[in-house]
């Protein structure tokens, strides 16, 4: 889901990526999809997001993807046992078109 689509400063969050088949790459391929849209399409500065702490695989696709970890909100989710932090992280429309005309995006 994408948040703020008509944000004036261009800044818009993404949100509640969740893939049930894990692994098949699904997901890295939905994330470029929706980057490539965002980017062209609605002429987006910067696309963000946050990612819990412990969920080490999305951050790794996050990474992998261009994402840049900017801060983090800590224990910000409370659980049964205790809570989680939050990883604030986003891509910058000129790194991601970087990458994309270099074909990274496109592998």
């Amino acid at each position: 889901m994408i948040l703020n689509l008509h944000n004036t400063d261009g800044s818009l969050e993404f949100s509640r990526f969740v893939m049930k088949e894990k692994g098949q790459g699904y997901g890295r391929e939905a994330l470029r999809a929706i980057q490539k849209w965002i980017f062209e399409h609605e002429h987006t500065h910067r696309l963000w997001l946050e990612v819990k702490d412990f969920n080490h695989e999305a951050y790794r696709l996050y990474v992998s993807e261009g994402f840049v970890q900017e801060g983090l909100l800590r224990e910000s989710l409370r659980y049964e046992n205790g809570y989680a932090s939050m990883i604030v992280m986003s891509i910058l429309r000129d790194e991601f078109l970087s990458r994309y005309l270099r074909g990274i995006a496109n592998n």
